[in-house]
Order: C-alpha cells, then structure tokens, then sequence
C-alpha cells in the first residue's frame, strides 16, 4: 500500500508539476505577444508626433527682417498698438507708438513726449533680447534737440530667442499688423 500511495503521490507531483509548466507557456500565447507590438507601434506614433512637432518649430535667427520685428512688436503686449520702427540697427530697434493710446501727432511731437511712448529692444551677446524703457526722470532730455543719442534706456524684461517664439510666434500676422513702417533711422 505504502507503494501505491508513493506512486500515487509521485504521479499527482509530476502532474501538478506539468499544469505549471503549461501555464508558463500559456502566458506566451501569441495573442499576449500582440500586445507588444502595439506598444511599439505606439511608441513609432509618440516618435512620428515628435519629430513633426520638431519640424514644426521654427528659429528666430532664421526668421526675416519682419517676422525678428513683429515677434518684438507682441512683446509689447499693446494691442491698440500701431509702430513706427527704427531699425537702422538691428541691435538696437526703437518702436513708437502712434495707436490709439500712443502719440496724436507724431510730426508736431516733441522728442521727450515721443520717449514716453517708445521702447528700445536690444539684442545681447548672447543672443538673447532685451525690453527697455526710457527713464524720463533724467535730466536734458527736454532740452535736447537730439536726446536719442544720450537716453539712459533702463532694463525691463530679458527673453532668449526661444522663449520669444515660445510666446509669441503663434501670433505673428496679429504682430505684423501692428507695424506701421519700418524706417532704416536709428531713431526719430
């Protein structure tokens, strides 16, 4: 009897031993290795959107004289704006406003009342911008007949090239609209 029930036993084990077996290799069935696949399917459509999104995006260095201009106009952030801009050199580029909450009459303005309505942008070593303003608590300009050259343009704001097209690129025919006339002068 003792050898019948060790056989029994034995043959239970080895059963028991081949049910487990079988379900590791049920857990191999094609219809699980489907499954990955579709991940890597997935994965090519993450890769596709991301190469698309890369050429989609585009670089300030490489935009046109006008496009570099009405990325600055939005900036700005005035949407009454409408600039004349001074861009005689494009590392300096003076925008006035002459829109509805800018100057009335820009040919009988004197230089003083055109500074409260003008900002300076300039372009930095490292490519990067920066928005000025002009201090109007200095001392001549009122007195000057030419106070462009000798304005003290105070620091407002810095943005990179990418943090400019970040925010304002998706804009750019509004911007462009804004701008008036673009005059190879360095300034009124």
């Amino acid at each position: 009897m003792k050898k019948y029930s060790l056989f029994i036993l034995g043959a239970l084990s080895i059963l028991l031993l081949a049910a487990c077996g079988s379900n590791n290799a049920t857990q191999n069935t094609p219809a699980d290795n489907t499954s990955q696949p579709e991940t890597t399917q997935e994965t090519k459509q993450e890769n596709n959107q991301t190469s698309t999104a890369k050429e989609e995006t585009h670089d300030f260095a490489n935009l046109s004289k006008e496009e570099k201009l009405a990325i600055l106009a939005g900036w700005v952030e005035n949407d009454k704006g409408s600039y004349r801009v001074y861009a005689g050199d494009m590392q300096n580029i003076m925008f006035v406003n002459y829109g509805a909450n800018g100057l009335e009459n820009p040919d009988t303005t004197t230089p003083s009342e055109i500074l409260k309505h003008a900002v300076m942008f300039s372009q930095n070593p490292d490519q990067s911008w920066t928005m000025k303003t002009a201090d109007m608590t200095q001392t001549g300009l009122n007195m000057a007949e030419n106070p462009y050259p000798i304005v003290d343009w105070q620091d407002k704001e810095t943005l990179t090239q990418e943090q400019l097209m970040a925010k304002f690129y998706a804009n750019l025919a509004n911007y462009k609209a804004q701008i008036s006339t673009i005059s190879e002068e360095k300034h009124p």
